[in-house]
């Protein structure tokens, strides 16, 4: 008889049991993607710094990684590559709110960002360029991310019961995986060396007028170089120029220190080492070139035109050089702009440095 009883309760409590938990299992679920999409919307307006986890700045994967560790105590990989191995690729038709999107934004193909879906093809995502940067919310139907996006992938517990959560990590359990420390590392030193760019630049230039009249007129030929670290806003480089200054018969080396400001304007200054005996342009007046002040000049490009990892642009520069009589007195506003203002129309092409580590296949 107590063998009977044992048996009946077993058959009939084992079922509503595993019920309970299946349900319990599934609301945590519910609950756990509820808390990390409400904490990522938190900082939807938040400026992006590359590198950066919070908490009032972020990259696209610092973006994930802090709002994981802020909602629900977990520790996840730390760069967009390394997600992408961690999580589990699903077909599109089974995404769930607060599954990771990834993108593949860069010309070799790999993966290189990554959001939160939030739902009606929606996603949150800290962007680093285009016309709005920072935390904002994208449409994966837009033109720019219905190109570039690759896949989704669960990292949580998922809500669909087609789906067994014995796959998934639970909050309490940490990352310890050398070689993904070790992806990480390689990812941001990646990173890194696309940020630093190399330019070169080839420009004809000319004058709009000379001592006597108002009239163009050839000033020579120029090339430069420059190497620079681009920032959210502003970048800052370093370089040098080539002059052939046909106007004042001299050949000069400008060193230039620039600030690139967003994607169109830049400005810079710097000393101009001058070789050969100048004059004023058509003139046979010797004028001294002047080392310290040198050179300022604001440079306005076009959009570029890509060619995998090389951007050409179209530039016009405005710049003046400093030039003096041979006493060291200022030359006369007339004479001083008629030998130092001068326009530089030409071409630029940047690159990252990145393409001199990239293996060859």
């Amino acid at each position: 008889l107590y063998i009977i009883t044992f048996s009946f309760a077993f058959f009939i409590l084992l079922p509503i049991k595993c019920f309970s938990v299946s349900q319990t299992d599934y609301e945590e679920a519910r609950i756990m993607r509820k808390n990390f999409v409400t904490e990522v919307k938190k900082y939807v307006g938040s400026p992006y710094v590359l590198g950066a986890t919070g908490p009032d700045k972020f990259d696209c994967s610092g973006l994930i990684y802090y709002s994981a560790q802020q909602s629900l105590n977990m520790q996840i990989p730390r760069t967009a590559k390394a997600l992408y191995k961690y999580v589990k690729i699903v077909p599109d038709s089974e995404k769930e709110i607060g599954d990771l999107m990834f993108f593949k934004t860069r010309s070799d193909g790999s993966i290189s960002h990554v959001g939160v879906y939030i739902g009606n093809n929606q996603f949150i995502s800290a962007l680093s360029d285009g016309p709005n940067t920072g935390v904002i919310v994208s449409s994966i139907k837009e033109s720019y991310w219905k190109p570039k996006y690759c896949a989704v992938g669960k990292f949580l517990p998922s809500t669909k019961k087609e789906y067994s959560n014995e796959n998934f990590i639970n909050s309490s359990e940490v990352v310890e995986n050398a070689e993904i420390a070790k992806t990480e590392e390689k990812t941001l030193s990646e990173d890194i060396k696309d940020r630093i760019l190399l330019d070169g630049t080839f420009s004809g230039d000319w004058s709009l007028f000379t001592e006597n009249k108002f009239i163009p007129n050839f000033r020579g030929l120029t090339l430069g170089s420059n190497i620079y670290y681009t920032g959210k806003v502003i970048s800052s480089g370093f370089g040098f120029q080539a002059k052939w200054n046909y106007g004042t018969k001299t050949f000069q080396l400008p060193l230039i220190f620039s600030l690139v400001l967003g994607k169109y304007f830049k400005i810079y200054a710097g000393p101009v080492f001058t070789f050969g005996n100048a004059f004023l342009p058509s003139s046979n007046e010797e004028i001294k070139p002047s080392i310290f002040p040198g050179t300022i000049g604001l440079i306005v490009q076009t959009p570029s035109i890509t060619k995998g990892d090389f951007k050409i642009h179209f530039y016009q520069d405005f710049n003046y050089t400093v030039y003096n009589n041979l006493d060291g007195a200022a030359l006369s506003f007339i004479k001083s702009m008629a030998s130092g203002f001068v326009l530089n129309t030409g071409i630029r092409v940047t690159f990252p440095i990145s393409v001199f580590f990239k293996k060859k296949a």
